[in-house]
């Protein structure tokens, strides 16, 4: 037997994924973010070459959790996050 929702409910489970989508890109743009400050260390000649090497490594890292974001979205069919 399937439940129904009620209008109410509804609702609320649309605020729900609506208020999960705004969290989502709130945490993909701080890696994001993290990640192009992350490249710029790594690129930087001035710094000691273990710095660049631990930016590398956090970029790579960053640019993993990213990857998994995406799948995640295109297996529960949200491709698009804008």
């Amino acid at each position: 037997m399937a439940a129904t929702l009620t209008p109410f409910e509804a609702a609320q489970n649309r605020q729900y994924i609506f208020l999960s989508g705004l969290l989502l890109m709130h945490v993909v743009n701080e890696l994001i973010t993290r990640g192009e400050e992350c490249r710029k260390g790594a690129q930087d000649i001035g710094l000691p070459l273990r710095e660049r090497a631990e930016a590398l490594r956090e970029s790579r890292n960053i640019n993993t959790q990213l990857l998994i974001v995406a799948q995640a979205g295109a297996w529960s069919g949200h491709q698009e996050m804008s």
